[in-house]
């Protein structure tokens, strides 16, 4: 009788273990059999923008609603510029130097591109990010 109970329960363990198994269709340890790469060069911008060289745009013709990535030297050469509406400045490395920007409503600035020999009037723009990191050659401490 008590190999009979044996028998028994091992049977049964054995019918739940492998009805737990047949139930997952999933392979736990599956290895990928290959790593497909996109390999089209569509819409990818291989130019390296130098950031100490001179833009070959200028902010004086922007339209209002407008974002601006600056990864290169503008040279406001001492003007004050107005800028429109909700223009956005993002900083990518470059620099606004040599003059006033006059801000509008709605404005925002890349905390980044702030530095001594920038002033800024107008509006009181929104600072992209709220954490600043002093970079003292920006402030003409060297």
């Amino acid at each position: 009788m008590k190999k009979l109970k044996n028998l028994m329960l091992v049977a049964l363990i054995g019918m739940s273990v492998l009805g737990t198994w047949s139930c997952n269709n999933e392979e736990l340890y599956e290895e990928p059999l290959a790593v497909l790469e996109d390999e089209s060069n569509e819409d990818v911008d291989d130019a390296v923008t130098d950031v100490n060289s001179l833009c070959d745009f200028t902010l004086e013709n922007l339209e209002a609603n407008s974002t601006v990535i600056v990864n290169c030297i503008i040279d406001l050469q001492g003007e004050s510029l107005d800028l429109p509406e909700n223009v956005t400045l993002l900083y990518e490395g470059g620099d606004i130097i040599n003059g006033t920007l006059v801000f509008s409503e709605g404005s925002s600035i890349d905390g980044d591109l702030l530095g001594n020999t920038l002033e800024v009037g107008g509006t009181k723009p929104a600072l992209r990010d709220t954490s600043f990191s002093f970079d003292p050659n920006r402030w003409g401490y060297y």
